[in-house]
C-alpha cells in the first residue's frame, strides 16, 4: 500500500477510534451507574460535577487507549513495523538516562517559547473570516471551560486521575500514534525528513481541535519528532510529552483557576520575573542542544532514521 494511502488509512482508524472510545466510555459509565446512554452524555457535558468529572476522565482515557495507542498497535500488526520505525521502542544512541534527562530539560526550557507562540496564534486568529473566527472562539471557550473544570476539581483522587488521563496516557499513546506511525509515514511519503516531522506535528496539533493552541502544540509535536530522530528512540519523547502535560496539571493544582485563565491561555502580561525566567529557560534549551550534539551527531542520526524508514 502506498504511504499516502497508509496515511489516510491510519487517519481513518484514529477517527473511528475516537468515535468508538466515546461510545465505550459513555456506555461504561452508563452501565456502572445504571444510567441511560443519553443521560451519560448529558452528565459528561457537566465536567464541574462529580459524575461529569469522572465521565470525562473515563472517556479521555478510553480515547487514548483505543484511538491512539490501540490504533498504532493495530496499524503495526497490519503493516509490519519493520518498514517504519519499529514502534520506536529501541535503545538510544548513547546512554538512555542522558537522553531522558536532556529531553526533560528541553521540555521545561521551551515553556516561554510555547507561551509566545500561543500569543502569536491568538493574534493570527483575528485575520480569519469572521464566521470561522467566531466558530474557533466558541470551540476554544468550550474546551477552556471543560479544561478548567477538570483541573480545579477537588474530587478525591482527582489529581492522580488527571495525571493518568492527561499526562501518562497521552505521553505513551499519542507518541505511538504520531511519532511512531504518522511521522515515519510522512517521511516515507515525502522523502523529506524535516517536512515529514512537521507534517506529523501539524496533524498532531489539528487532532486536538483547539485553534488557539494550534501553533504551540505543533511546535511541541515537531520538537518531540526531532528528539525521536536524534536519540534513536521514542522513549525520551514520551517522557518529554508527559512532563509537558504534567506541568499543566501540577501548576493548576498549585495556582488554581486564575493561573488557568491567564498563564495557561497566554493572556497575562509578562513581568520582569517572566523575562528572567525566559532567559534561564533559553540557557536550559542551549544546554540540552549542546549535550545532544555531544551524544550523537544529528547528521548521522538523521541518515540512520531515513534509512530505517525508507527501506522496503
Amino acid at each position: 500500500m502506498h504511504p499516502w494511502v497508509q496515511v489516510v488509512f491510519f487517519g481513518s482508524m484514529m477517527v473511528t477510534g475516537i468515535a468508538v472510545a466515546a461510545f465505550v466510555g459513555m456506555a461504561g459509565m452508563a452501565g456502572a451507574n445504571g444510567w441511560s446512554l443519553e443521560h451519560a452524555m448529558t452528565v459528561a457535558g457537566q465536567p464541574d460535577s462529580t459524575a461529569g468529572f469522572w465521565s470525562n476522565i473515563v472517556v479521555n482515557s478510553a480515547n487514548q487507549l483505543i484511538a491512539f495507542g490501540g490504533a498504532a498497535f493495530a496499524f503495526g500488526w497490519l503493516f509490519s513495523r519493520k518498514r517504519l520505525d519499529g514502534m520506536g521502542l529501541r535503545t538510544t544512541r548513547g546512554p538512555m538516562w542522558a537522553w531522558l534527562g536532556l529531553a526533560a530539560l528541553a521540555t521545561l526550557g521551551a515553556l516561554p517559547l510555547l507561551d509566545l507562540s500561543h500569543r502569536l496564534n491568538t493574534w493570527l486568529i483575528q485575520f480569519l473570516p469572521r464566521g470561522l473566527r467566531e466558530q474557533a472562539d466558541y470551540f476554544e471557550q468550550l474546551a477552556a471551560d471543560t479544561t478548567e473544570a477538570l483541573l480545579v476539581s477537588t474530587e478525591p483522587g482527582a489529581f492522580l486521575a488527571l495525571l493518568l488521563a492527561i499526562a501518562v496516557l497521552p505521553g505513551i499513546c499519542e507518541e505511538l500514534a504520531f511519532r511512531s506511525v504518522f511521522q515515519p509515514l510522512f517521511v516515507r511519503s515525502t522523502r523529506r525528513l524535516h517536512l515529514g516531522i512537521w507534517l506529523g506535528a501539524a496533524v498532531f496539533s489539528a487532532i486536538h481541535m483547539q485553534f488557539h493552541g494550534f501553533l504551540p502544540r505543533m511546535i511541541i509535536g515537531a520538537g518531540l519528532g526531532y528528539v525521536v530522530v536524534w536519540s534513536g528512540s521514542i522513549l525520551p519523547a514520551m517522557l518529554a510529552h508527559f512532563i509537558n502535560n504534567a506541568n499543566t496539571v501540577v501548576q493548576a493544582r498549585l495556582n488554581g483557576a486564575e493561573w488557568i485563565q491567564t498563564e495557561l491561555n497566554g493572556s497575562a502580561t509578562w513581568s520582569t520575573e517572566d523575562y528572567v525566567f525566559a532567559a534561564g529557560c533559553a540557557l536550559l534549551l542551549y544546554f540540552a542542544y549542546f549535550f545532544m550534539k555531544r551524544l550523537a551527531p544529528w547528521s548521522d542520526q538523521a541518515r540512520r532514521y531515513g534509512q530505517a524508514v525508507l527501506q522496503d
